[in-house]
């Protein structure tokens, strides 16, 4: 539960800093900031040394004038390290170069890789601290999905997707600053790792500091404190030599030097104080994809207080539902199945490429019942593999688990009289939920031990109970050495893939109210097939899972899931189900019968 809560606050302070960074945009607007980019940049960073300032004056004095943790600061900067603790804040320079070759909307996309760079170099650098759990494939997969999500968002603004007006030497170079800049964000994962070493030296030689989490916050923003000074005065100087000459339309320097120095204050400082509270109090690093929500509120905020327009509603709709679900997601603690992850994720996925194919009859096209019978053959297949593979997982996990707990509370019994060691009853447990060299030890350990019960039983009724223990042993280690049939597998994945593409590639010639019927019906089957597959893998992990966790009271009892927040999950997992179909059911029907035309 402290887990769960931990989550939950990160995600708030999360959600509160992309609030903050959502700002920027009409604030940048609002004092024609786009005139001077290095003027503009070196007031903002200013204003958030003084928001830094002002944070740790009032929350951290008792640190920020200690004469230990001083002379332990100073110590680190005059390290070389420093640099790498100063370079995050000059992606912007980066950026700024990148758009005077490639559209700004294109570097802003490819910039926006950053956070999965984070996510993983933050993991990376304090591993041996084990702070964060490591990603997984599935949460890798959901940032990648908010990312998509964040190219649609900016998309929307200019009516095209990632188009390349011209692919020449300099729009290459373009492209590659845009690379740098998120390069250069990412490493911002580097604060912690420095920060958590003063840290260290802090509670070592300081009394009575021995709050780490709020020893930990003291120095990160003592490191985004130096980081922003020394952009402030390089971005200065550049604005010198580049910008600070502003045009006779533009607000007068000074108030634009005002304007950010108070929106870098209360905008970037305070952005920072939740960004950086999010990523200490949880070890869920999936929480940073909520940042990729930041120009979805920063349209919003566009569109209600300045003149602009959206040229592609739908775009935006399609990347609001891919950041919003995946992030729901990724901070769900309870669900442990992916079988419901997939299935938004191939809502989201296969309502975009029905919607995306063209209207034109010369796109993706088999011509009359075509369609329907090679998509009938393929769902054929797939549903006998599917069905024999399923049966047989769940036949298998059912009776094998069935062995275990006999075999666990025969075992049990007898080590209760003495004779057999007690440790046998957790080598049990390990060949239940185990498979290869794992397992093959945990039986060849477990036999051992019956053997040596064996010479030693003086009775032969325990002489019989202890052959019949080894006698299922063998038959549960038999059971579980049959792993994953991988032709079969395979098998299955190429007629679900096969199957999945006719639908979504092909499509007979339709129009109006049938050819929406017809796309819908293929988003809604594509998807099934998607999760049917993720839940036969689901089915394999159950088969895996523990079926005895030690109880309170030293012995072993049933392990219940926490039913109550993996329904509300659940429950959520399916509401945002139902909100992305009838999304694209909106899409679609503007595509196919013109509503909201």
């Amino acid at each position: 539960m402290a887990s769960t809560n931990n989550n939950r606050a990160a995600s708030l302070a999360m959600l509160l800093a992309t609030l903050c960074y959502s700002l920027v945009p009409l604030l940048l607007v609002a004092l024609d900031g786009t005139e001077s980019p290095f003027l503009f940049n070196a007031a903002y960073r200013l204003g958030a040394v003084v928001g830094s300032l002002s944070f740790l004056l009032i929350f951290y004095r008792d640190l920020l004038f200690a004469s230990p943790v001083l002379a332990l600061m100073w110590r680190r900067f005059k390290s070389w390290t420093i640099i790498l603790v100063i370079v995050p804040y000059f992606g912007y320079t980066a950026f700024t170069w990148s758009v005077r070759y490639v559209d700004v909307s294109l570097t802003t996309i490819v910039q926006e890789i950053w956070p999965v760079l984070f996510i993983l170099l933050t993991e990376r650098m304090l591993r041996r601290e084990n702070r964060f759990r490591r990603p997984t494939a599935s949460h890798i997969g959901l940032v990648a999905l908010c990312f998509l999500g964040f190219a649609f968002v900016v998309s929307s603004r200019d009516g095209g997707l990632w188009q390349f007006s011209k692919l020449d030497y300099e729009t290459l170079f373009g492209v590659g600053l845009a690379v740098l800049a998120a390069l250069i964000i990412s490493s911002t994962s580097y604060n912690f790792r420095w920060a958590t070493d003063l840290r260290d030296d802090i509670i070592y030689s300081v009394p009575n500091a021995s709050n780490t989490v709020k020893v930990e916050m003291f120095c990160l923003m003592i490191a985004f404190l130096v980081g922003s000074v020394v952009s402030a005065a390089v971005n200065l100087g550049a604005g010198l030599f580049v910008d600070w000459q502003i045009s006779d339309s533009s607000i007068v320097w000074w108030y634009l030097v005002l304007g950010a120095v108070i929106g870098g204050a209360i905008l970037d400082a305070l952005g920072t104080v939740f960004n950086r509270t999010a990523n200490l109090v949880t070890d869920n690093l999936g929480v940073n994809a909520i940042a990729y929500a930041t120009p979805l509120l920063g349209l919003a905020w566009l569109y209600s207080f300045w003149n602009i327009s959206i040229q592609q509603p739908d775009y935006l709709t399609i990347g609001a539902a891919a950041i919003i679900s995946a992030n729901l997601l990724l901070n769900l603690e309870a669900e442990r199945l992916i079988g419901f992850k997939a299935l938004v994720i191939a809502l989201w996925a296969c309502g975009t490429t029905v919607y995306l194919r063209g209207i034109s009859q010369s796109q993706w096209i088999a011509i009359g019942s075509d369609y329907f019978a090679a998509l009938a053959l393929s769902a054929t297949v797939f549903t006998l593999i599917l069905s024999f593979r399923a049966a047989r997982l769940a036949s298998r996990t059912r009776d094998e688990d069935n062995r275990a707990f006999t075999l666990f509370r025969e075992l049990s019994a007898l080590s209760g009289r003495g004779l057999i060691a007690s440790t046998v009853c957790d080598l049990i447990l390990t060949i239940d939920s185990s498979q290869g060299p794992e397992l093959e030890n945990a039986y060849t350990e477990a036999r051992r031990h019956i053997v040596v019960a064996l010479r030693r039983a003086r009775e032969a009724t325990d002489r019989e109970k202890l052959i019949a223990t080894q006698a299922a042993l063998d038959a549960l280690a038999h059971s579980r050495q049959q792993g994953i049939n991988f032709g079969e597998l395979c098998a299955l994945f190429i007629f679900a893939g096969i199957t999945v593409g006719f639908a979504l590639f092909l499509r007979p010639e339709t129009s109006g109210l049938t050819g929406f019927l017809i796309e819908m019906f293929t988003m809604l089957f594509s998807a099934v097939i998607v999760f049917l597959v993720f839940n036969v893998l689901d089915l394999q992990r159950d088969r895996n899972a523990r079926i005895l966790r030690p109880s309170t009271d030293g012995s072993y009892g049933v392990v219940f899931q926490d039913s109550t927040r993996r329904r509300v999950e659940q429950g959520i997992t399916i509401v945002v189900g139902f909100a992305i179909v009838a999304a694209y059911a909106g899409l679609l029907g503007y595509k196919w019968l013109g509503w909201f035309s």
